[in-house]
């Protein structure tokens, strides 16, 4: 059964956020370093200032000169990756003016780690609300021959100016991802789609329940890792558990996957979202029907082959309601029940749509079948439970099989012999 770490997620979506900012072609060699916290948040009232104390680390063996810069941005695509764009000066948004870093450039030493001070200034006169943009850092090397890939760190930094903050929201939509179709390997995903329709970032966050026919809450659906770097179930699927951020007058996709204990039935999928409204804390609660249907049966299954081939021919019907993708093998077994060969099911064979009738071609040997008689034991999966896909069959060689039928006369034929002659003895014997 499929499982889907909530650490190993989450982490990997804010790897991509910040990866948004970190490769740029330029003239210089690759460096790893590292920076953190990866993600500020601050709340500043109009002409005050805080300093924000960022870490840089260098990975590397030698020392490295780090130099930094800002960039704004006021947006962000439906996964929530932010869009970086030049913006005029004067522009409410642009606070590239507000950010003064301590030192022009940071000297680190190899395998060590430096503090380094920003201050974020906000004017007397800025208007309240939400402001975003990039801390970012990279190394310099100046005598560095040729075009290679440069690499930059950053943090974003979330500002909220504070005065007339308004927080508001709405879930857009709550859904099975992929227009509704579920597939066997990869589990039930849902998309809750949260709209910000205030001035300032929000962190909605929220839960998915599964209710079956009964009325009962699923155990059990989702496995996480704890803070002591163990795996636990969850009774409940986590919506944004990390926190991320939605940007004033933006909407953003949030998905979560039902990965275990699914299994054939009618259910109730049930979100319960929470985001701040107001002064207080409003949750929104969405239901979503749910029929899973696991049932792929053989239409078919035969044999065929020729002096250079020996490959079967197997037809899938799927009358369920899943996208099912098959794994395995076929074991081959002779007159003794002994294994002489297998056949592996291709692992880029698509999925086979509910309603769908698929011919499958699964190849064998690439010679002539050897003379014998043949059976087929099936260790073909399907389905959110692996289910083995049933497969009954016996086949083998017409002149084999002739060779059995002389083979057994001639025996009977000396036994007969055999019985005749010592009736004949025994009567003589008489």
């Amino acid at each position: 059964m499929m499982s889907n770490l909530i650490m190993g997620k989450n982490m990997k979506k804010l790897v991509l956020v910040i990866g948004l900012f970190m490769v740029i072609v330029g003239n210089v060699s690759a460096a790893g370093i590292g920076l953190r916290p990866l993600r500020t948040n601050i709340t500043i009232e109009p002409g005050k200032s805080k300093d924000i104390i960022l870490t840089i680390i260098n990975n590397e063996n030698f020392s490295q000169v780090i130099k930094p810069e800002f960039q704004t941005y006021t947006s962000h695509d439906k996964n929530g990756f932010p869009i970086a764009k030049k913006i005029q000066k004067d522009n409410p948004n642009n606070i590239e003016s507000w950010i003064k870093f301590e030192n022009d450039d940071v000297t680190v030493e190899a395998n060590s780690e430096v503090k380094t001070k920003v201050t974020v200034s906000v004017p007397k006169d800025a208007e309240p609300g939400g402001k975003y943009g990039a801390l970012i850092y990279g190394p310099i090397f100046p005598n560095a021959p040729g075009v290679s890939i440069r690499t930059r760190v950053a943090s974003l930094l979330l500002l909220t100016v504070a005065g007339d903050e308004e927080f508001d929201g709405e879930v857009l939509e709550f859904s099975v991802a992929n227009n509704g179709k579920f597939f066997s390997d990869k589990g039930i995903e849902f998309v809750t789609n949260f709209k910000n329709k205030g001035n300032v970032h929000i962190n909605p966050q929220g839960t998915i329940s599964i209710i079956n026919e009964k009325g009962e809450k699923i155990s059990n659906i989702y496995k996480t890792i704890n803070e002591d770097k163990k795996e636990m179930s969850l009774d409940e699927i986590p919506v944004n558990a990390y926190g991320n951020f939605v940007l004033p007058s933006f909407d953003r996709e949030f998905k979560s996957i039902w990965t275990e204990n699914i299994s054939n039935g009618n259910y109730v999928a049930k979100l319960n979202f929470a985001f701040k409204k107001g002064g207080s804390k409003k949750t929104v609660s969405k239901e979503i029907n749910l029929e899973i249907k696991d049932d792929l049966v053989v239409d078919s299954f035969e044999f065929s082959g020729d002096e250079k081939e020996s490959f079967f021919n197997l037809k899938i019907k799927n009358n369920g309601t899943v996208y099912e993708k098959i794994k395995g093998t076929i074991d081959v077994l002779n007159d003794f029940n002994y294994k002489v060969g297998e056949v592996v099911v291709p692992k880029d064979i698509d999925y086979i749509a509910p309603g769908e009738v698929k011919n499958i071609k699964l190849n064998f040997l690439d010679k002539k079948l050897p003379d014998g008689s043949y059976t087929v034991k099936s260790n073909i999966m399907y389905g959110f439970q692996n289910k083995v896909l049933e497969i009954k069959s016996n086949f083998g060689s017409n002149n084999n099989f002739l060779i059995f039928g002389i083979g057994g006369g001639i025996a009977l034929f000396i036994i007969s012999i055999l019985l005749l002659l010592k009736r004949k003895k025994s009567k003589n014997n008489a």
